[in-house]
């Protein structure tokens, strides 16, 4: 399988935005908004969390992540929560499958909690500014494309960090041999010092 780049992470996101949006038009036909809207969320997010899987390097547990979103998206979708409620269920589920299956760091996970709390505000705030469902799924899938840099990020902050602090240690290391070197020179023009004198 081939690894998940940016520009693939920003074509599964078009076909994602396409997805939702016409699927929400769609199921307006037979549900009320707020059924569609629930139905159409859950849609997109099992494809995308199945999509993750997908392009995950570990094989374990693959089938069972996807049955617990599966089982997971159609209880909530039973128990009739608020789309807000949701939202962050579904949000959280993508953020778990994510830092499991993509992520090895504690600060990578932060991070991409971090976009997915961007991406949803930005498509809150695209669907009040434009009423288009496809602009306010594109624009989530698009800033969540970002997560590929997370990794990247974080490794060469961490051999930047770790460059920086053996940089310090070894400048402390050859200030310590200068130091110890011209206190020896000190102490030997000292002890010459003190020999001429007698």
């Amino acid at each position: 399988m081939k690894s998940l780049t940016f520009i693939r992470a920003t074509l599964i996101g078009l076909g994602l935005s396409l997805l939702g949006s016409i699927s929400f038009y769609g199921l307006q036909f037979f549900y009320t908004d707020s059924n569609a809207l629930q139905l159409t969320i859950s849609l997109v997010a099992l494809v995308y969390i199945g999509t993750l899987l997908a392009y995950s390097k570990s094989k374990a547990g693959r089938l069972t992540t996807i049955l617990v979103c599966l089982v997971g998206n159609i209880a909530l979708l039973y128990l009739f929560l608020p789309i807000n409620l949701l939202i962050i269920s579904i949000l959280l589920s993508v953020w778990l499958v994510r830092t499991l299956y993509h992520h090895q760091r504690f600060i990578a996970s932060v991070l991409d909690a971090g976009l997915l709390f961007a991406g949803y505000s930005a498509a809150v705030w695209t669907l009040f500014a434009t009423g288009s469902w496809f602009l306010s799924f594109w624009l989530f899938f698009l800033i969540q494309a970002l997560t590929i840099f997370i990794p990247q990020l974080v490794n060469n902050k961490r051999n930047a960090f770790f460059e920086h602090f053996n940089s310090e240690i070894s400048d402390l290391e050859s200030s310590d041999r200068d130091f110890h070197t011209a206190y020896r020179n000190a102490q030997n023009a000292i002890k010459r010092l003190s020999k001429s004198h007698q």
